[in-house]
């Protein structure tokens, strides 16, 4: 399969979702997609939802850094399952349905699913310890609408224009509401005693450089016709936002942690 859709749909390397929401609506990026579908698969393509970063782990093992990850029975799917393996862990594919009980018997030690809101209904919290973040092998995770050409055109230039700004609004609106509920999330995982993890630097930076490295091995190949200018496009904006949060973000104190305003 064409791997240029791991670039749409987030990987390793990739930014987080407020920069693939930069990337897809103002810097090209949703072009570039509906360009890619009409000329490799004749479907129009649209955005049409994203999460925010998902949960690294669920696991009855704590993890933190490289070493832990050593041997790690971990369940997951996709680009992430040859990179876990070769940052040492030993990854396993399964049904969704067979994932509870494996984790719950110890046939698994952890498993990566959805972002920490998402996956409260599964449940894997009550068998699994420790709730472990980032998720360094999904940063973002956009997902897309996909019609066939023959009913789009079909279709009024209002009718278009109208699905075409539901995607966007349900997308945005997706982000927002994820965004909340996960911050939600997090508390309630700790008032059901899970033991909550935040990964090494060591281990984030060797996750993102290994998948970088993946895109631009692949993207050198020149395989895929498409391949090569997403990525490229994707990394324009990664050098243009390069010290973003110097600028766009105040640093700050947590709010149990800031002094009391000053009497005046």
């Amino acid at each position: 399969k064409d791997p240029t859709t791991v670039l749409f749909g987030g990987y390793a390397g990739s930014f987080d979702s407020e920069r693939m929401l930069h990337w897809l609506y103002v810097a090209g990026g949703t072009d570039m997609q509906r360009k890619y579908r009409d000329q490799t698969d004749e479907i129009i393509s649209m955005p049409l939802f994203i999460r925010t970063a998902e949960a690294f782990l669920h696991s009855r093992k704590p993890v933190r850094t490289l070493n832990d990850l050593k041997g790690l029975k971990l369940r997951t799917a996709g680009a992430w399952l040859e990179m876990s393996k070769d940052l040492g862990a030993a990854p396993v594919t399964t049904p969704a349905a067979d994932i509870y009980p494996m984790l719950e018997r110890g046939a698994i030690d952890a498993v990566e699913w959805g972002t920490l809101y998402e996956n409260i209904p599964m449940g894997f919290h009550k068998v699994a310890k420790f709730v472990i973040y980032p998720g360094i092998h999904q940063p973002c995770a956009p997902f897309e609408l996909v019609i066939n050409k023959g009913v789009w055109s079909k279709l009024s230039e209002a009718d278009k224009k109208l699905i075409e700004m539901v995607a966007k609004l349900t997308t945005l609106e997706s982000w927002l509401v994820v965004g909340q509920e996960d911050a939600k999330a997090l508390e309630f995982y700790r008032k059901a005693g899970n033991t909550i993890i935040e990964l090494s630097p060591e281990l984030q930076y060797a996750a993102r450089k290994m998948g970088l490295e993946w895109a631009a091995k692949t993207a050198k190949e020149n395989k895929y016709p498409f391949f090569a200018s997403v990525f490229e496009s994707q990394q324009q904006l990664d050098k243009l936002w390069e010290g973003a949060s110097g600028w766009r973000t105040v640093k700050t104190r947590t709010v149990s942690a800031a002094p009391p305003p000053a009497k005046k």
